[in-house]
This record gives structure tokens, C-alpha cells and sequence, in this order.
């Protein structure tokens, strides 16, 4: 271990939330991210996907994550 800490953020959904764009930073830097997602019976971990639960990201040369302008 390199020193890595969880995080743990809670909201109701991914989307328009700031789990979402520190799962994707956290994803580009090649970090496993997973997400616990209700289910009926309690939760399920969910591997992170960029641009599963929002927009694309674009991923700059220099690793800047950047979101498209929504029009």
C-alpha cells in the first residue's frame, strides 16, 4: 500500500454530484474507484466508469479533467 486512504462521500445519486467528478479525477490517476449503490436488500459495489453516470469527461495531455460545455 502507497499510503492510499478510502473516501466515502454519501448522496442519493452520482449524478450532478461531487463524488462524480472526484471518482473520475481519482479514476484517471489510475485509482480504483468503486461506488456502493442501493439495492433492495442493502448495497452493491459498483466499479467506476468514466462517463457512466454523467458526462464524458475529457482527459487533458496533462491529466486536467474537463467536462463538456453543456449547450
Amino acid at each position: 500500500m502507497r499510503g492510499e486512504r478510502p473516501i466515502v462521500a454519501q448522496s442519493g445519486t452520482l449524478l450532478g454530484c461531487h463524488r462524480l467528478l472526484i471518482s473520475n479525477w481519482l479514476a484517471v490517476r489510475n485509482w480504483d474507484v468503486s461506488h456502493i449503490v442501493p439495492v433492495k436488500d442493502g448495497g452493491e459495489l459498483v466499479t467506476h466508469e468514466l462517463g457512466k453516470w454523467g458526462a464524458m469527461p475529457i482527459i487533458e495531455e496533462d491529466g486536467t479533467v474537463v467536462y463538456p460545455q453543456l449547450e
